[in-house]
């Protein structure tokens, strides 16, 4: 008897640590169902379609594209002017719901930019609440241009298209920028061929400014040293003597 009741503890034990788990990891048993090209390419957006109107992306020096990016195991995070991350679960294989956002505050200079980033991020965010509009179900499709196309639905019914290219080559031709190495063990070099930059934010996951250097003279060359910041991903905004500000990934790993 003494014997049965001893199992019985450690079958309690045991489904309570399960129970435990699952709650502290709820995406942990759909991550390995959803398609691995959510989480492989950065996704650049196309449209939007609200209440069946299509709204194409503005193409001006300040926005030179909307890129949103899925990390794993359960991060969501998308930029426009401002940036928006969200920690996402996952519900079978297409569909997930979104925490309440976070935001980066600076806005856009241009109008035509500050009204698509609302458009933008109403398909994403409820505007008066700023609660998410759960559930989104998402759709994978390989193109026969050998691209390929992600499509969310939010739960009213709007869409955000993207691609895994930007369709437009307009920007490259006029902007030659490059950060090395990546990832970084500290140090990173920054060159510029054309434009000059004037700051340099570096933004960490969270959407929290971890340092900004504004330059006494505007520069084509520039390094960094990081060595004091932690491990992990983080997002290197540079503005250029333009105007235009660009958004790159960035990966410390010391």
């Amino acid at each position: 008897m003494k014997t049965f009741l001893n199992i019985k503890l450690v079958l309690v034990l045991l489904f309570t640590l399960n129970l435990q788990y699952t709650i502290l990891n709820p995406q942990s048993s759909s991550l390995y169902a959803q398609d691995p090209q959510l989480f492989e390419n950065t996704w650049y957006l196309e449209k939007l379609v609200i209440d069946s109107v299509e709204h194409f992306p503005p193409s001006n020096d300040e926005v030179n594209y909307i890129a949103l990016d899925f990390f794993e195991p359960n991060q969501l995070v998308t930029t426009v002017c401002d940036q928006m991350n969200s920690t996402v679960m996952f519900i079978g294989s297409d569909q997930f719901e979104m925490s309440p956002a976070g935001f980066t505050l600076g806005g856009c200079s241009l109008n035509e930019n500050s009204i698509y980033q609302d458009l933008y991020f109403f398909v994403l965010n409820e505007p008066i609440s700023d609660l998410p509009f759960n559930p989104y179900i998402y759709s994978i499709v390989n193109q026969t241009n050998n691209t390929t196309s992600l499509i969310f639905t939010n739960s009213e019914g709007n869409q955000a298209y993207y691609n895994n290219v930007i369709l437009s080559v307009r920007d490259y031709v006029k902007l030659n920028f490059i950060m090395l190495p990546n990832p970084s063990t500290g140090s990173v070099e920054l060159n510029s061929i054309g434009k000059k930059m004037i700051n340099i934010t570096l933004v960490d996951i969270n959407g929290r400014t971890v340092y900004i250097e504004n330059l006494t003279e505007a520069k084509q060359q520039q390094t960094l040293s990081l060595l004091n910041k932690k491990n992990g991903l983080y997002f290197l905004q540079i503005q250029f003597e333009d105007g235009r500000v660009i958004t790159k990934k960035l990966i410390l790993n010391k």
